[in-house]
């Protein structure tokens, strides 16, 4: 039975600069890093986002990290120089969201919650 996640590892295909990218959009340096196994990670509450470097570092997931206010969170982006690549777009759920992109173009969601409808409480 499975109870826990560990932890997500993304491909990415310049370390160094998906590296610099990640501590800015996340806001803090990783907790680990193996640069010349081109491997670091973040330590998210009780999760950890990886970080390794590969030849061919797309896939098919997409990231989504919960802050407790996106606006205050896309002008704290919008000040380091990360912008939204779509619109705002808010749900039925009851939740508002922003898409941005990594260096290599690969996905990643920010929300928060306006409204928690039943049965949406995480």
């Amino acid at each position: 039975m499975f109870d826990t996640l560990y932890m997500i590892e993304r491909g990415v295909g310049d370390f160094a600069k998906s590296l610099d990218w990640y501590a800015r959009f996340i806001g803090r340096k990783p907790s680990f890093m193996d640069a010349p196994n081109f491997y670091a990670h973040f330590e998210l509450n009780q999760i950890r986002l990886a970080i390794k470097g590969v030849i061919s570092p797309r896939s098919n997931d997409l990231l989504h990290f919960q802050v407790p206010d996106l606006l205050a969170e896309e002008r704290r982006l919008h000040k380091i120089g990360i912008l939204p690549t779509s619109p705002w777009k808010e749900s039925d759920e009851g939740y508002r969201r922003l898409i941005y992109c990594d260096p290599d173009g690969q996905p990643i969601c920010v929300f928060d919650w306006i409204v928690r409808s039943p049965g949406w409480d995480i």
